[in-house]
């Protein structure tokens, strides 16, 4: 069994957790776990982004790219670790790499 990518979980938590913001008759207590949620996946991707960085200054190429590597694979909903991994790749010479992430960013988290 695959588990759900992060940045799916997300938004569909997220869809979740506005439709409870609208609801007047609703627990606090759920609208508070729901927010605790996506923070809680946020951090997680955010996090590897932050860690990323930071090994790409350090010269920790291959170390940053599997952070990255990981966020596409989850679906993160923006471009940064797309683009780190483009430049990267591009650098590297590894053409198809670097056209992989290039259309799993046109096609992933595009997809709302």
């Amino acid at each position: 069994m695959s588990k759900k990518p992060l940045g799916r979980q997300y938004r569909q938590l997220n869809k979740k957790y506005e439709k409870l913001l609208n609801d007047p008759q609703v627990d606090s207590k759920k609208i508070e776990t729901h927010h605790k949620k996506l923070a809680e996946i946020e951090n997680i991707m955010v996090d590897r982004n932050n860690k990323g960085i930071e090994l790409e200054k350090r010269g920790n190429i291959e170390k940053a790219i599997k952070l990255y590597e990981q966020n596409i694979a989850d679906e993160f909903d923006g471009t940064h670790p797309y683009t780190r991994l483009a430049i990267i790749y591009r650098k590297k010479g590894q053409i198809e790499d670097e056209i992989r992430v290039l259309k799993k960013e046109n096609t992933g988290f595009w997809r709302y």
